[in-house]
């Protein structure tokens, strides 16, 4: 296998999940897909900083990437049901804008800072640990799942 399937791994799983994963979120209640997306982008995290061979981090980048339709579109659809409808365009925008000031953030430390990527993949790995505790905790699930 070359180096250059390492990014390709990543949108390959992303292309095979981004459409089941919201359509078993929509079946299931979103915020445990959604949970269960980022407990898997956690395991997939951390078998990517330990990967020992192109292989499988081939495979680590492969699941990381599955998971992206619970973390974006699930997410987004998730955060929303609990916006009043004058504030979902404001909350969109933060999103979004939180989301690229950490990929500029991550850009400016791998220039500057450190050249080794996992420094941006334990920043990532830590953010995504939080988050997952807070919305365990707090959030509830999704109004319509409640039944």
């Amino acid at each position: 296998m070359l180096i250059g399937g390492i990014g390709a791994m990543y949108y390959i799983g992303m292309l095979c999940f981004i459409i089941v994963v919201p359509m078993i979120a929509d079946r299931y209640g979103r915020k445990w897909v959604f949970q269960i997306n980022f407990l898997i982008f956690i395991l997939s995290t951390i078998g990517i900083l330990l990967s020992s061979d192109l292989e499988w981090l081939y495979i680590y980048l492969f699941i990381s990437g599955a998971t992206i339709g619970g973390r974006s579109v699930v997410g987004i659809n998730y955060m929303l049901e609990f916006q009043q409808a004058k504030k979902k365009n404001l909350a969109i925008f933060l999103r979004l804008m939180a989301y690229s000031t950490f990929i500029i953030i991550f850009t400016l430390i791998f220039q500057f800072g450190t050249r080794s990527y996992k420094t941006v993949v334990w920043t990532s790995l830590v953010i995504t640990i939080l988050c997952t505790i807070y919305i365990l905790i707090v959030v509830p699930e999704s109004p319509q799942y409640l039944c």
